[in-house]
C-alpha cells in the first residue's frame, strides 16, 4: 500500500470516495498496490489525474504533467530540443568522415 505522503493521495482519496465504478475501482487499486505495482501503475495514475482533474488539485494536475513528460523523454531518449545521443554519434563520424 502507498504512503499517505504520496504526490497523488489526495487524487487517489477523492476518486476512491466520489468517482464512478471504473475510477473509484482504480484508485482502490492503486491504494492496495504493492511497491512493484504501484511503480507500473504510476503513468496511468498521472494520465487519470489529467483525465479527471476534478479529484485532485492545481499541483497534482502539474506533477502529472510533469512525470509523464519525464516518462515521454525517457521513451523517447531525448528531452524536447535535445539531440538524440546516436545524432550525436552520427555528427561525430561525419566530421571524422570529412576530414
Amino acid at each position: 500500500m502507498i504512503a499517505n505522503e504520496d504526490l497523488f493521495w489526495n487524487w487517489l482519496q477523492n476518486a476512491r470516495r466520489r468517482g464512478g465504478g471504473f475510477v473509484s475501482a482504480f484508485g482502490e487499486a492503486v491504494v492496495r498496490a504493492d511497491l512493484e505495482n504501484y511503480r507500473t501503475l504510476r503513468p496511468l495514475l498521472a494520465t487519470f489525474v489529467l483525465k479527471y482533474p476534478e479529484y485532485g488539485t492545481p499541483d497534482e494536475r502539474r506533477a502529472a504533467r510533469d512525470l509523464l513528460q519525464l516518462a515521454l523523454d525517457r521513451l523517447t531518449g531525448f528531452a524536447l530540443g535535445a539531440p538524440l545521443a546516436d545524432d550525436d554519434e552520427e555528427r561525430k563520424n561525419d566530421a571524422d568522415k570529412s576530414r
